[in-house]
């Protein structure tokens, strides 16, 4: 009686491991979330973050040719966590740069403008803005010019 249990037990077991499926759609989670932080340059934008990303499918991709599929579902999840991380920080990095090239561009365009205004009774400098530039947020760019 003992052997048979033993043997019912043993078979479950093989056959429950056997029957384990690779978590492919975790693996295409992982290297999906990859390839859209490399679609934002997040590989030079945010490298640390795209660094432990990748190491992490890496980690994944062994631990499932060593068909240990449980173990590596949380790193292929940590994966996704990590590459999400690395987008969110270079978006905001192209924020940053595009934000000081736009800067760079508006105190370029108002030293190239040789434009005089004259201020009169009721002028504000978003409403001259919106007058010389089109835009009345520009209106920092009249005030830095004219400080003296």
């Amino acid at each position: 009686m003992f052997r048979v249990s033993a043997i019912i037990i043993g078979c479950s077991i093989l056959f429950l491991q056997g029957c384990a499926k690779p978590p492919v759609k975790e693996l295409n989670d992982a290297e999906t979330a990859l390839n859209k932080a490399i679609e934002v340059e997040a590989p030079a934008l945010a490298q640390e973050a795209y660094e432990k990303a990748n190491a992490k499918l890496s980690e994944g991709k062994v631990l499932i040719a060593k068909k240990k599929y449980k173990m590596a579902i949380p790193i292929l999840e940590e994966c996704v966590v990590l590459a999400n991380a690395a987008i969110l920080q270079a978006g905001v990095a192209l924020a940053e740069k595009k934000k000081k090239e736009q800067s760079e561009s508006v105190t370029e365009s108002a030293k190239n403008t040789t434009n005089e205004y004259v201020v009169v009774r009721g002028d504000c400098l978003w409403s001259i803005a919106r007058r010389q530039y089109n835009d009345p947020y520009k209106w920092p760019v009249i005030f830095k010019e004219n400080r003296d």
